[in-house]
């Protein structure tokens, strides 16, 4: 949370914007509750990092050429 910036309740919306998506499983175990990945996702992120590939500043792209 700290790592991110983030208050508490904004983590808090956001972990419940991810469960309610399916992307993350809560799983509590002797009183300690910790959040495990699901496939959707790694399905996802696999997805985004597709699509934000492209958006890579450091990747060099063609420019078009025009006549």
């Amino acid at each position: 949370m700290s790592h991110c910036n983030m208050s508490f309740a904004q983590s808090g919306n956001y972990l419940n914007l991810m469960r309610s998506n399916d992307l993350v499983h809560v799983d509590a175990n002797a009183g300690r509750v910790t959040y495990q990945r699901t496939d959707a996702d790694r399905e996802f992120l696999g997805l985004y990092e597709k699509m934000a590939l492209p958006l890579d500043l450091g990747i060099p792209v063609p420019l078009p050429i025009f006549k």
